[in-house]
């Protein structure tokens, strides 16, 4: 696997966590709505881990230039 490979990856697990996380606000906000949930709290680890991701992977694919 190359680091290529693996950016993309990183990449891809990233904004899929990202993408799980805002459906699961829209979720609780929704059942907040409807009075069915009284109080909900955002741990940092559900927004730290998947902008880690991203930002990895990202510089990952960053082509650095080659020491001689």
């Amino acid at each position: 696997m190359t680091k290529r490979e693996i950016g993309f990856l990183l990449i891809g697990l990233g904004s899929g966590l990202a993408l799980t996380f805002v459906a699961t606000i829209e979720i609780l906000k929704s059942l907040r709505h409807l009075d069915l949930i009284d109080s909900y709290s955002w741990d940092r680890a559900s927004i730290a881990i998947p902008l880690a991701l991203l930002i990895v992977g990202v510089l990952l694919l960053i082509p650095f230039p080659k020491r001689n």
